[in-house]
């Protein structure tokens, strides 16, 4: 499973929540030997759950040194799915094309050298 490509295919909230449990489910003894207690997400039920956990693992992620590369993918993990969260509710109504990666508006900007 390329999480990463199933993330950014994802469309509704509940889409975000089952590529976030199935990548849990899929990870084996040896990958949760390799992040902290503290760091291992139960199963996320909720659009909350996802931003809390996301909130947590950075905080883990900042005291954990060395981090592991299993402790940093998972943080990646739900860096990624807390953004196309975001991506879902800022979506335009009508499905319009958003005009960058991110689908944020565009911000009015007056040049600095003006």
């Amino acid at each position: 499973m390329n999480w990463n490509n199933e993330l950014q295919a994802a469309r509704t909230h509940e889409a975000v929540i089952t590529v976030v449990n199935d990548f849990l489910a899929e990870q084996d003894a040896r990958f949760w030997s390799q992040v902290p207690a503290a760091a291992r997400p139960g199963s996320i039920d909720t659009m909350n759950d996802v931003h809390r956990w996301h909130h947590e693992l950075v905080h883990v992620l900042r005291r954990t040194k060395p981090a592991s590369l299993q402790l940093q993918e998972l943080t990646v993990l739900f860096l990624q799915a807390s953004v196309r969260l975001h991506q879902i509710d800022l979506r335009e109504p009508d499905g319009g094309a958003s005009n960058d990666e991110l689908g944020c508006a565009p911000a009015p900007r007056t040049p600095k050298w003006s």
